[in-house]
């Protein structure tokens, strides 16, 4: 981790979320291990855990939670906090992102709350859509924390629009976006979704002069091998602009560091968002 200072340092982790949790927490911690300076790290939806029916099976329950214990460790270790995308199976069983702090502890979460048919298929509850994080080692700066659907889903499916109404809340700093569509389906439904996806990223952080930084998986969106384009860009985008990003292919990181003061909320000093 940076020392103190007016700046932000975000790791997006682009990488294949496997059905192997461990393997998945140990590209996961390598990450961090090779990027110490960062403050905040950001994965995929379902990084850890992988996106399949696997992940909900009682048999996994063990690996996962070796798995999370990877991850902390190299969160401790290397004190970065974390947005990291997976299931997390309880009472209830929810597509998570777990908010963790540079001491590898998990101190809040953000559930999907626009869930789609698959999340019900693997038994995922929906969760209430508008809730900031503060970002854990940082006073005074809030996140608006979305995984894949709760992002772009709104406006297509007659539901409401998540990032609109946090943006449009004035309390939210940055938006979060862990995700992981689907690709492989043919090259016109590929390049659609590609499309939408690189469209949708760049107009919310323009209409509402706010940094959004988003991160897909490589691989398909159940964990098998594949090797073609994310189903969206991985990336940073400030007032429209963005400013750092990942290749469209394979796995890679990406770094991009951003001052606090020029991270106000939508509607709060304008003019100084530039």
């Amino acid at each position: 981790m940076q020392m103190q200072n007016n700046n932000l340092k975000f790791l997006g982790i682009q990488m294949d979320c496997t059905s192997d949790s461990i393997k998945n927490a140990n590209h996961i911690a390598k990450s961090l291990y090779d990027n110490p300076e960062c403050d905040y790290a950001i994965t995929p939806e379902c990084a850890l855990s992988g996106y399949g029916k696997n992940c909900t099976n009682e048999s996994s329950d063990e690996a996962l939670d070796e798995a999370l214990e990877i991850v902390l460790n190299a969160s401790r270790e290397t004190q970065t906090g974390l947005f990291l995308g997976t299931m997390t199976i309880g009472q209830d069983v929810y597509n998570d992102c777990l908010i963790i702090n540079n001491q590898g502890e998990i101190v809040n979460h953000q559930p999907k709350s626009q869930i789609i048919p698959y999340d019900t298929e693997l038994g995922c509850k929906p969760a209430p859509m508008i809730n900031p994080i503060q970002l854990p080692d940082h006073v005074g700066i809030s996140a608006g924390v979305m995984i894949c659907n709760d992002f772009w889903g709104g406006p297509i499916g007659g539901m409401p629009c998540i990032p609109q109404q946090y943006c449009k809340g004035g309390e939210v700093n940055i938006l979060i976006h862990c995700t992981n569509g689907a690709r492989g389906n043919g090259e016109l439904i590929d390049q659609i979704n590609w499309d939408w996806h690189n469209a949708w990223l760049q107009m919310i952080s323009s209409i509402f002069r706010i940094v959004v930084i988003s991160v897909d998986n490589s691989c398909h969106m159940k964990g098998e091998s594949y090797y073609g384009r994310t189903s969206s860009p991985s990336g940073c985008w400030v007032a429209g602009e963005k400013i750092a990003g990942a290749p469209e292919f394979g796995q890679h990181n990406f770094t991009v560091t951003l001052p606090q003061d020029k991270m106000h909320p939508w509607g709060n000093a304008l003019q100084n968002h530039t």
